[in-house]
């Protein structure tokens, strides 16, 4: 659809008024004005090609209200404006298309947008389970010092010599149970004596009136 405008020049029957437009000049023909007994009619110029309307609504003598608008109406577009609004949108759609051509060469092939990564937190290192540390029992130890303290006074054979008490009983003074226990390995070695099964005092004590002996231990 096209807007028609029709514009007027009071109290004239035919006009025809150049228009400045720029550095050019518009040529509009103002004609059917009427003089009579029942009143005037202006002279009338209508047109809906949009650039006379635009030259005309600019233009000094419609500013001023020699020229008045006197009607607007809506009208079918005729074959030259329709050949016009064909070659505008085909102008249109050529300088889009050369438009989108060029930003395209101008620009990069964009990359595909990389997969989001997803972080996942390090496990927490497993903390080793300590074994217990068996405790050396001190029984060992207690018992020793039982049996240092237990044990008879004997004296050293080699440094005092040996000797025999009233009732047969043999007396050696050694410096230590130890020496107390080689005597006893060196005197009886079918017994099978050794340090650990003389360790407790009941076993030395039974060693020692099997062999006849007591042990003074001079180093207690």
């Amino acid at each position: 659809m096209a807007i028609k405008k029709t514009y007027g020049i009071r109290g004239l029957m035919d006009y025809v008024m150049q228009i400045s437009a720029g550095k050019g000049t518009v040529t509009v023909h103002f004609s059917g004005g009427a003089l009579t007994a029942y009143g005037t009619t202006p002279a009338r110029y209508s047109t809906t090609n949009p650039f006379f309307q635009n030259v005309i609504e600019h233009s000094t003598q419609f500013q001023k209200g020699r020229i008045e608008l006197l009607d607007t109406i809506e009208v079918p577009d005729d074959a030259a404006t329709l050949r016009m609004k064909e070659r505008q949108a085909k102008k249109a759609a050529a300088a889009a298309a050369e438009k989108a051509k060029a930003a395209a060469q101008a620009d990069p092939i964009a990359p595909a947008p990389e997969k989001p990564k997803v972080e996942t937190s390090a496990p927490a290192p497993e903390t080793p389970i300590e074994e217990p540390t068996p405790e050396t029992p001190a029984a060992d130890s207690a018992e020793t010092e039982a049996e240092g303290e237990g044990m008879p006074e004997v004296g050293n054979g080699e440094e005092s010599g040996e000797g025999t008490e009233g009732d047969g009983v043999q007396t050696i003074e050694v410096g230590c149970k130890a020496d107390a226990v080689e005597w006893l390995k060196e005197r009886y070695p079918e017994k099978g004596y050794n340090g650990n099964n003389l360790r407790a005092n009941a076993a030395f004590e039974a060693a020692c009136n099997e062999a006849g002996v007591k042990f003074i231990i001079t180093n207690a």
